[in-house]
């Protein structure tokens, strides 16, 4: 009987560490090849984002392609440089390839990353073109949900900022990899599902 009720318990005790969230490193998932989709809601039309990632090195290459109603493609390079000081965040998806010099986009610079801890905060430029700056700050930890592989018990440990209003920032607090999770800054998108 003893024996029955310790495997019974051994069953029940792996159904149930199996069901429960699991932590992951950007690191062990996102490589050459994975396919980051956002749900997209901007000026209130929605459509998804598919970034996948090309090169990770010095520098990252993203293709990426918007559904319909938009149904536009492109490319973006962003540049060592703005990978280790930008603060500014790209969001302008117009279509064709475009090279980011002192820009970050489905990432935070290190710069910003390294502002961003402990209870700090930075001025992000969230339109360069216009010279629109936000103040960032009120930082929280928490874990987010992500599918990755249709599995939805998988977490990212996140950290988020705001403007003290309506913008925000949610992304990966990794110092490595600060993949931008969901953001707001009028444009509004959330990560929905990985898949390599």
């Amino acid at each position: 009987m003893v024996k029955i009720l310790q495997t019974t318990l051994i069953a029940v005790l792996v159904v149930l560490s199996s069901t429960t969230s699991a932590y992951i490193s950007p690191k062990q998932i996102l490589r050459k090849g994975t396919k980051l989709v956002y749900d997209v809601n901007y000026s209130g039309t929605q459509y998804e984002c598919t970034v996948t990632m090309n090169e990770e090195s010095d520098s990252y290459n993203f293709d990426w392609k918007i559904s319909s109603p938009e149904n536009k493609s492109g490319s973006i390079n962003v540049s060592k440089i703005a990978l280790e000081n930008a603060n500014s965040l790209f969001s302008n998806f117009s279509g064709g390839k475009i090279q980011l010099k002192d820009e970050c986009c489905f990432l935070l610079s290190r710069k910003m990353f390294n502002a961003l801890k402990g209870n700090g905060s930075i001025e992000i430029f969230t339109d360069k073109k216009d010279g629109v700056l936000t103040i960032f700050g009120n930082p929280y930890n928490h874990t987010q949900t992500i599918g990755y592989q249709n599995n939805f018990s998988n977490e990212f440990e996140c950290r988020t900022v705001s403007d003290g209003g309506d913008f925000q920032i949610t992304y990966v607090n990794d110092e490595n990899f600060p993949l931008i999770i969901e953001m707001n800054l009028g444009m509004k998108m959330k990560l929905k599902s990985i898949y390599n």
